[in-house]
Order: C-alpha cells, then sequence, then structure tokens
C-alpha cells in the first residue's frame, strides 16, 4: 500500500501470525529497521498491557506494530505518543469524537452515554546489538462480526466513523505519529505532555487505578514530563508510572 508517512514506508502486510509485537521485537534483534511497520489480518497470540490477551476477528480488526529506534530519554512517552496519533487519526476520520483514557486506551462514547474502549496499545523496548529498539503495537477494532468480544469494546462501525476503510486508517495513524515523533525529537516532551493531556479524558475525573504495588484512588490531577500520572490521594500527590486505570467520576 502506498503510505504518507516516510518515516513509515516500509510497511508488511500479512494475513495472520502470533503477534506483531513479538516479529518485530525478533526483527529489531536481527538488525530491523527504525521504521518498520507490521500489519496484519489476524493474531493468534495477540497481547495487550498488564498480560492480557487480544482478541480478534479475522479481518476485523487493524493490527499493526512499528518498530522505533529511540533516544532513551524519550522511552517513556512513547506510548502517549501513539495513543495521540490515533485519536488524531479518528477525530480527521470523521465520526468518531475519541479520547484517551490514561495511558493509552482509545475510548469513545456509546449511544447510551457510556464509555467504551475503541483501540489499545502495547509498547516492548529490548536491547539490541545496534542499541535501544522499541516496539508499539496497537489493535483498533474495526467491524465486530457477531458483537463485542470483551465487555466494554466498540468498534468503529457502532462509533459511527465516516470510514472504516483499514488501509485509509493506517495511513492516518502512521502520519500522525511521524507528525508526534518530529515533534519530540525536536522540542522535546514538553509538547508532547501538553497535547496528550489536552486529549485526556482521565484528568480532572476519581479514578481506581491498578497498579504492581495494589490499588490507588485519588483525582488524576496531571501528566508529568515522564507521562507518569499525578494523583491527589485525599490532599496528598502520588505519581503513578504504571498501572491499569478505572474511571469513577
Amino acid at each position: 500500500m502506498k503510505v504518507t508517512s516516510q518515516r513509515f514506508s516500509e510497511i508488511r502486510w500479512v494475513e495472520e501470525t502470533g503477534s506483531t509485537n513479538r516479529d518485530l521485537l525478533d526483527a529489531a534483534i536481527g538488525g530491523g529497521a527504525a521504521g518498520s511497520v507490521l500489519v496484519t489480518d489476524h493474531q493468534t497470540a495477540g497481547r495487550g498491557r498488564q498480560g492480557r490477551t487480544w482478541v480478534d476477528d479475522p479481518g476485523r480488526s487493524l493490527l499493526f506494530s512499528v518498530l522505533l529506534r529511540p533516544d532513551a530519554a524519550h522511552v517513556s512517552v512513547l506510548p502517549l505518543v501513539k495513543g495521540m496519533a490515533i485519536v488524531d487519526a479518528l477525530r480527521e476520520l470523521g465520526g468518531v469524537n475519541a479520547s484517551l483514557k490514561w495511558p493509552n486506551d482509545v475510548l469513545v462514547l456509546d449511544v447510551d452515554g457510556s464509555e467504551r474502549k475503541l483501540a489499545g496499545t502495547l509498547a516492548e523496548a529490548v536491547t539490541t546489538s545496534e542499541g535501544l529498539a522499541v516496539v508499539i503495537g496497537s489493535g483498533i477494532n474495526v467491524a465486530f462480526v457477531t458483537g463485542p468480544p470483551i465487555e466494554g469494546a466498540i468498534d468503529l462501525v457502532s462509533a459511527g466513523a465516516a470510514s472504516v476503510d483499514r488501509e485509509q486508517l493506517l495511513d492516518l495513524v502512521l502520519t500522525k505519529l511521524d507528525h508526534w515523533l518530529s515533534e519530540l525529537e525536536q522540542n522535546g516532551v514538553s509538547p508532547i505532555i501538553a497535547a496528550y493531556r489536552s486529549r485526556c479524558c482521565t484528568l480532572g475525573r476519581v479514578v481506581t487505578l491498578q497498579t504492581p504495588s495494589g490499588e490507588v484512588i485519588g483525582e488524576a490531577v496531571d501528566i508529568d514530563r515522564s507521562g507518569a500520572l499525578v494523583l491527589d490521594v485525599d490532599g496528598v500527590r502520588q505519581v503513578v508510572f504504571a498501572g491499569d486505570t478505572h474511571h469513577r467520576a
């Protein structure tokens, strides 16, 4: 397929694979080039954050990973950048007013006003002979066959997207990702965090966070320069670097 982005011009689209992230991590170890993109119609061993399994109907999702070789100082914000690229692409596509639940779940409002997950992202890093490599995979629900495979999910069709063409959506996401990566490389993390804040529907809300060290409940008040979520927990600021977010109010 022809793409707009020059950074992501090396695209391979396969019918089926275990995990696009796993494939590109292996490619990175073998010297794979930054900007490589792997897309598939179906994953047999797809993975999400926190060790979850990603379930998809063959040909009904946009499943893809990108290989980056970034400055180590930028690694922590890369998942946020990928999330922003998806949100911006969906908004440009038309009909989908998407936002981000920290750190990078893409949400839209269903017709009943409830928040539904449209897309998710998983970033993984590996040290290679050529230095640090980061692979960021995303799955976007395009058109379910029999309904959401998991509770709380939604697809582009149900979200009212103006188009559900996967090639068009991939081109848009890669173009937006190229833009935000260039911004990061040229101007550092400050503009990235500012842009992320404006797209994040978690800020200003009371949330429950499932973290590696236990549950935390507080008001989400900021995103710091590392991309971490800052909570107000009974008047005390607490910084959370990783966790599963649940909006409470």
